[in-house]
């Protein structure tokens, strides 16, 4: 009787033990960061890189459930984006960027 008791549990824990790691392999990264300057935009292919003061440029897409603060993006921006991998491709999530800096007033004369 003891010995089909631990045959049970045995079996249980390598089932717990199989399904824990298929669901660590199909599992997506979340929460990644990334802030730097917009570069290599393409809003027909939804792509651009984001190239942070130091590191390699970071490739992302966007789709429609991409929440983009002060639309729309542009080269030369400086964004903090959120993404995450998903199907091979880094998935932007949130991408921030600065509100629009306001056109400085012109120089007055000192006459």
């Amino acid at each position: 009787m003891n010995k089909s008791r631990i045959l049970v549990l045995i079996a249980i824990l390598s089932i717990v033990s199989l399904s824990a790691f298929a669901a660590g392999t199909t599992a997506k990264s979340h929460g990644m960061t990334v802030r730097g300057t917009v570069s290599a935009l393409d809003q027909s292919a939804k792509t651009f890189s984001v190239t942070p003061k130091k590191g390699s440029a970071v490739e992302l897409t966007w789709n429609d459930a991409t929440k983009v603060n002060h639309p729309p993006l542009s080269n030369g921006e400086d964004v903090t984006v959120k993404y995450m991998k998903k199907d091979g491709k880094n998935v932007a999530t949130v991408v921030n960027s600065a509100a629009p800096k306001a056109a400085k007033p012109a120089a007055k004369s000192g006459k």
